[in-house]
């Protein structure tokens, strides 16, 4: 019973955090603070019989420029100074809070955000999921079969991908794949697989290196441009290493012989 009740004691602000991008929950915040702040401040200056529902009623009338008079007396001097500070500091704040969302909104910026935060609130809930490092043209077959297999992935790459992105179960995180944050971010503690086919030998090899120190347990299939990136991708971590040129070498060959006259 008591976990039931503080499960819908915090529903509300789990809701307002996964709900609402960062900056504009921030920007919520400053108005709130502002009818807080009157809410308090109008009994505390002006004293009995001004009650806090009062200071409420006055901060929300000075906020909103409405100005129904002054309740449930006149102002004292205190009091009327209190309020112009609060109408220059508040009325500036509330509008131009409101005008960023509605600028948010129309722009598309606030459904990005809102897609950043998902995807974020995602990623922390991931597990035994796989990492596929870079999103050329090797990365999108890689993805393509992962969607088409049903396995949940995470694609990491620098410059994010043209169009929408229509994997049901992938995500993408932007980044350079060799930094440790990113890896994280992707949830690389918690992932069973990484596949490194960033078109760089270099690359691939710092990538692996990142990856098995920050997971020991962790599968690592990588890329290999040159024929002696092999040994040293092994060597560094790597389970397996793939090289896209020899493998295709090979099938070319194969067909030519197998092929029927």
């Amino acid at each position: 019973m008591k976990r039931r009740l503080l499960y819908w004691l915090r529903l509300p602000g789990r809701t307002y955090r996964r709900t609402l991008p960062r900056r504009i929950r921030r920007l919520i915040l400053v108005p709130v603070g502002f009818a807080l702040a009157g809410t308090v401040g109008y009994p505390l200056v002006e004293g009995p019989p001004w009650t806090l529902f009062d200071g409420l009623y006055m901060t929300v009338i000075t906020l909103t420029t409405v100005g129904y008079g002054e309740i449930p007396q006149p102002l004292s001097p205190p009091g009327r100074l209190f309020t112009m500070v609060l109408a220059l500091g508040g009325v500036f704040t509330l509008f131009y809070a409101a005008t960023e969302v509605i600028r948010s909104a129309i722009t598309g910026e606030l459904q990005d955000l809102l897609g950043r935060e998902h995807v974020d609130d995602q990623l922390k809930h991931l597990s035994d999921h796989t990492i596929v490092c870079g999103f050329g043209r090797m990365g999108r077959v890689v993805c393509d079969e992962l969607e088409r297999l049903g396995r949940r992935f995470v694609a990491i790459d620098p410059a994010p991908p043209a169009g929408e992105w229509g994997y049901r179960h992938g995500l993408r995180v932007p980044g350079d794949a060799a930094e440790d944050e990113v890896l994280r971010k992707a949830g690389i503690e918690r992932a069973t697989a990484l596949i490194a086919v960033v078109g760089s030998d270099a690359s691939n090899l710092y990538i692996t290196l990142s990856a098995r120190l920050l997971n020991p347990r962790i599968r690592i299939i990588a890329r290999a441009e040159e024929h002696q990136a092999e040994a040293k991708l092994r060597k560094v971590g790597a389970n397996r290493v793939v090289s896209p040129y020899l493998a295709g070498g090979h099938v070319a060959v194969a067909a030519a012989f197998d092929a029927p006259p």
